[in-house]
């Protein structure tokens, strides 16, 4: 049941897993997610998620005209389903700590270079955590986004620390206390598409 499926998130098992700190209870130096809101991130695992993201992805596509998609996460699916679908209403794709990105060189040129689309994914702090691992989901980011500037096409990968001196932000990007920082940076990039 979904209830079950939720059964191995809860607050101690991600706050490791996500970069809050190094063990339950114990928020990193720099930490920007705001932890003493724990329990309310913990009762939002249990809100039930509806069916058929890619579908419904390219239908909005449909409805709303030529947009970016951002995914996090495991919403990465959705976002690269939706890239590979080339609808001609997508114009970008940003992806958010998400899943391995794509790293087929004749899919990512025929997607972004040839499709004439954008790329952009950022990543936090702490990327040595999970199974599997964020540093390897983050290095297919990169290789995925390196392919397509070969390519001529327009994409990067930024590390928040290692590339812009931003540190303390968790996986939770959208949630922690820089989030309108983080939201301006997406923002400059989108309007120089």
């Amino acid at each position: 049941s979904f209830r079950e499926q939720l059964g191995r998130w809860n607050k101690e098992s991600v706050w490791p897993l996500w970069g809050i700190g190094p063990e339950f209870g114990t928020p990193y130096s720099e930490s920007k997610f705001p932890y003493q809101y724990i329990d309310q991130l913990e009762a939002s695992f249990y809100l039930e998620r509806a069916p058929g993201g890619t579908a419904h992805l390219l239908a909005l596509l449909e409805q709303i005209g030529p947009a970016v998609v951002l995914g996090h996460s495991a919403g990465g699916n959705a976002t690269f389903a939706a890239a590979n679908a080339e609808h001609q209403n997508l114009i970008g794709t940003i992806a958010i700590e998400t899943i391995n990105c794509p790293t087929d060189q004749d899919l990512l040129k025929s997607i972004y270079v040839d499709g004439d689309r954008a790329f952009l994914s950022l990543w936090g702090d702490q990327l040595d955590r999970g199974a599997p691992s964020m540093l390897d989901r983050y290095e297919s980011c990169r290789t995925a986004a390196e392919l397509i500037s070969n390519a001529g096409g327009s994409a990067k990968t930024l590390s928040l620390p290692t590339d812009l001196g931003i540190y303390g932000n968790s996986h939770l990007i959208m949630q922690d206390l820089n989030s309108v920082e983080i939201g301006e940076l997406i923002l400059e990039w989108i309007e120089q598409l």
